[in-house]
């Protein structure tokens, strides 16, 4: 048998992009170090925020009034609310004169009935006048 020589065969492998495509990539990369090597643009010498309006500057100033100062009607209930809590109204000078005469027509009668039993000054003859003076104002 006889041995062979043969054929040879070269193949040959290019990388990177097609050659139609170089001269789009050059002129790319081209631009990019333009902009890289020049200065940018510089920053806008002027008012980059609009001033606020008549009503935005109102606004803010009724905000800062009312942090400062509470809300007033809140504040006058909770001036009420202090009051009740205070006693305020638990008698006055408009309610004495009617606290006056309850006590002065209970008291008597609740003394009257625990001397006749001998039981003045003693701890029922006091519960049983804290509830005859509370039932009579109600």
């Amino acid at each position: 048998m006889p041995s062979g020589g043969g054929n040879t065969t070269t193949t040959t492998q290019a990388s990177g992009p097609p050659a139609w495509l170089q001269p789009f990539l050059k002129q790319g990369a081209d631009q990019d170090w333009n902009l890289y090597t020049t200065p940018g643009p510089g920053y806008y010498p002027g008012n980059t925020v609009a001033n606020p309006s008549t009503a935005t500057q109102a606004g803010n100033q009724a905000a800062v009034a009312r942090g400062l100062n509470g809300n007033a009607a809140e504040n006058a209930g909770t001036g009420y609310l202090t009051n009740v809590l205070n006693g305020k109204y638990l008698g006055g000078q408009t309610l004495d004169p009617v606290h006056r005469s309850i006590a002065a027509s209970v008291i008597p009668n609740v003394n009257a009935q625990f001397s006749l039993g001998g039981r003045y000054g003693s701890p029922d003859h006091a519960g049983s006048m804290t509830t005859a003076l509370a039932n009579a104002e109600a």
